[in-house]
């Protein structure tokens, strides 16, 4: 049995629906990978500064001694 015009109309809008359904949760998926890549960059950076840091800190530590206040040096 043949399928009628109207049928055949609101199958094609149904899948047309369909495609702009997946096609935005392509784009959101993408979106999505892109700002986690641009969130692991930052990471990197932030813990690339914070272990530049921690390898001068102990010569901070010998020029200014313990308890003299070294915190107030390096602000």
């Amino acid at each position: 049995m043949p399928k009628s015009l109207v049928h055949r109309k609101t199958a094609a809008a149904l899948d047309r629906a369909r495609e702009q359904i997946v096609s935005n949760a392509k784009r959101t998926v993408g979106e999505l990978a892109a700002a986690e890549r641009r969130l692991l960059s930052i990471r990197n950076e932030i813990l690339g500064r914070a272990w530049q840091l921690g390898k001068l800190l102990p010569a901070i530590k010998e020029r200014v001694g313990h308890g003299r206040g070294w915190s107030a040096f390096i602000l």
